[in-house]
């Protein structure tokens, strides 16, 4: 078998590939892709389409023994032009959205008060801008999910205290939203009680000031978890103590940081 013979096979094993991508890439776009797509992965999608289709097109001149060079390029790239300008136009099979929901967003607090320095953010992300008393959160149409939902959070940090408000967004492209700020005490606490060698110390009453009623052991390893009765972040009060030790009390945050305390021998 002489190299121009498997030069044919080549072009035609490749010829078949190129055809089944873009089969299977047109059944894609008719079928399964959206109507809109944001501009920068409608551009993606049009550049890799008009690329395949050119190929294709390099490749079948080869394929049926279109021997000139300049020829096969020279199509090649026509294709690929031709493809690229038609997806970049008003006939293109998805379109650039131009759709943009406009929420508005009013966070209160817990007196009913608008709260002005608040941090707002939703689950699909974007930045929010500050409007005359609350929020404004512009949203692409084609970022949102399929079933149109999307929640909206808000905080206060200094106060401990967060929102949030379920969005269905639908018809209504300037929807307004009202987020009650209230106090979250889900926060737990864990650490480790140590005696002054540095081992963990079993058996050590833990709690937390105000809850006294809900006092936890340590491990036989000193280490312990407890619910913090505040929020993430949350200052609060711990009180630890065993027999034949000094007791302690230390403040720490509530949250993923874990507290260790030192207790002393009386």
């Amino acid at each position: 078998m002489d190299s121009r013979t498997l030069s044919a096979q080549s072009r035609s094993k490749v010829t078949l590939i190129l055809g089944a991508l873009l089969l299977m890439s047109s059944i894609g776009v008719f079928v399964f892709a959206p109507a809109t797509l944001p501009e920068y992965k409608q551009r993606i999608l049009a550049l890799a389409s008009a690329l395949l289709c050119g190929l294709s097109a390099h490749f079948l001149t080869g394929h049926i023994k279109v021997e000139n060079k300049p020829i096969k390029a020279t199509g090649g790239v026509a294709v690929f032009a031709v493809v690229l300008w038609w997806w970049l136009s008003p006939w293109a099979p998805v379109s650039v959205t131009d759709q943009l929901y406009r929420v508005r967003v009013t966070v209160l607090d817990q007196q009913q008060v608008p709260v002005e320095d608040a941090r707002v953010w939703s689950s699909i992300g974007g930045e929010p801008k500050k409007v005359a008393g609350g929020w404004q959160l512009d949203i692409p149409a084609a970022s949102t999910p399929k079933n149109g939902k999307l929640t909206i959070y808000a905080s206060k940090e200094t106060t401990f205290l967060v929102g949030q408000y379920d969005v269905q967004l639908e018809a209504e492209e300037n929807p307004a939203i009202t987020i009650q700020l209230k106090r979250d005490p889900s926060a737990s606490i864990r650490g480790m009680i140590l005696d002054s060698s540095g081992r963990g110390l079993a058996g050590v009453r833990v709690s937390i000031a105000g809850y006294e009623k809900e006092t936890t052991i340590t491990t036989a390893t000193g280490n312990f978890t407890l619910s913090a009765h505040a929020a993430y972040e949350q200052q609060v009060l711990l009180h630890v103590e065993k027999e034949r030790y000094t007791p302690e009390n230390q403040w720490h945050p509530a949250g993923d940081e874990p507290v260790m305390i030192v207790l002393e021998r009386e």
